[in-house]
């Protein structure tokens, strides 16, 4: 008599390489043989399985057949990014003012699963700003993680001041 394979859907995290990993055995949820035979099992496809949902199927075998049952794997990414900043400095525009992008602090911040997004809230300086800032960086991944880091944002006035003059 052929085994009777009992399959269970699985959830996993993501590792370093954004891919899943499980064991044939882990996807098997009481398969038995009518002749207590041991059992072995496969499943295919075989890991690493990809962000999302997969379906596999799952084989008992006793030695003598073999015996299948669907299942899934779903994949989650719950590694949050890495977030790099860097200091910066800035110097003001004849106008008193300067603007900076989410870029401008990034020192390469990065995420195992695709390019993050980068954010930071304040992006407009002025005269009230000269000296040191601290500015936020938020790194926020395709799967909604985020990280942030702090970055020293320095704004300088060298411009010099225009005199004008009139005789009286």
């Amino acid at each position: 008599q052929p085994p009777v394979a009992v399959c269970q859907n699985i959830t996993v995290s993501a590792n370093a390489n954004c891919q899943g990993n499980a064991a044939a055995a882990d996807f098997n949820n009481g398969s038995s043989d009518p002749n207590s035979d041991p059992l072995t099992f496969s499943v295919a496809p075989a890991g690493p399985f990809a962000l999302g949902n997969t379906s596999v199927v799952l084989t008992a075998s006793d030695g003598n057949s073999n015996s299948t049952c669907a299942a899934s794997i779903q994949v989650n990414d719950v590694t949050p990014p890495t977030a790099i900043c860097q200091n910066i400095t800035l110097q003001l525009d004849p106008t008193g003012n300067v603007g900076i992008t989410a870029n401008l602090v990034d020192n390469g911040s990065t995420d195992a699963c695709g390019v993050p997004t980068l954010d930071i809230v304040q992006t407009g300086y002025n005269c009230l700003h000269i000296g040191n800032n601290n500015v936020d960086l938020t790194v926020t991944d395709a799967n909604n993680n985020t990280s942030s880091c702090t970055a020293i944002v320095t704004v300088q006035d060298n411009v010099p001041p225009v005199a004008n003059c009139q005789n009286l």
